[in-house]
């Protein structure tokens, strides 16, 4: 998954928090980043099925800015197909 959001104007750096509760307690952080020198970063520490909160702050020599909006998705569930369908599924092709 990649993150994508806005430049902010005379920002050197970015921070980033994805999270699995909308309140980014720290035992809920699965990234936890900062000094990102760009405004997307690959994520790929993510579950199956979950749905995921996520914000990022900019920094300059002045200081941080506040945390952004918070922002959601939801990963998809794996779909597996059993050995029996798949077979029961060839074996009515010939």
């Amino acid at each position: 998954m990649t993150l994508v959001w806005h430049e902010s104007e005379g920002a050197t750096s970015y921070g980033l928090q994805v999270a699995v509760d909308s309140l980014f307690t720290d035992a809920n952080l699965v990234v936890n980043k900062i000094d990102l020198a760009d405004t997307l970063q690959e994520v790929s520490e993510l579950s199956e099925g979950m749905t995921y909160y996520w914000r990022a702050h900019a920094s300059n020599e002045y200081g941080t800015s506040d945390w952004s909006e918070v922002w959601h998705f939801r990963t998809r569930e794996r779909v597996v197909l059993s050995d029996l369908f798949i077979l029961n599924f060839i074996v009515k092709l010939f």
